[in-house]
């Protein structure tokens, strides 16, 4: 039925202009959409607030993020490795060797290690 009715909407020029007006501004609402959730997340970040999971390297305590001093090590520690040139996979390798647990308390991944070297300026 919608298609239908969009359909003989767009059947003239008139139809056709509203119909591409409408596409228009809706892109442009999710752009918006998008755009404000980014500030906003990224004020919340900026600030050690939470925002999501705790991260690697901090704890809450109420709606505030406080820095971890072991994991801050560890998260340095997988930076450090990165920039001597050792891949995500080699770092998790010699994490899971070390038996070093992942914050949930898991095994390491290249895409766990890509996380933490995500945010490597939050641990210089």
């Amino acid at each position: 039925m919608r298609l239908e009715l969009l359909r003989r909407r767009s059947e003239n020029r008139d139809g056709r202009y509203k119909l591409k007006v409408g596409v228009r501004q809706t892109q442009w609402e999710r752009e918006a959409i998008g755009e404000r959730t980014a500030t906003a997340l990224r004020h919340l970040r900026d600030n050690r607030k939470v925002y999501n999971h705790t991260p690697l390297g901090f704890r809450r305590e109420g709606k505030l993020l406080v820095e971890d001093s072991l994991e801050l090590s560890m998260a340095r520690r997988i930076v450090r490795l990165h920039q001597e040139g050792r891949s995500m996979n080699q770092i998790a390798v010699t994490l899971n060797k070390s038996n070093v647990p992942t914050k949930l308390g898991g095994r390491w991944h290249a895409s766990t290690v890509k996380r933490v070297l995500d945010r490597a300026e939050v641990y210089r």
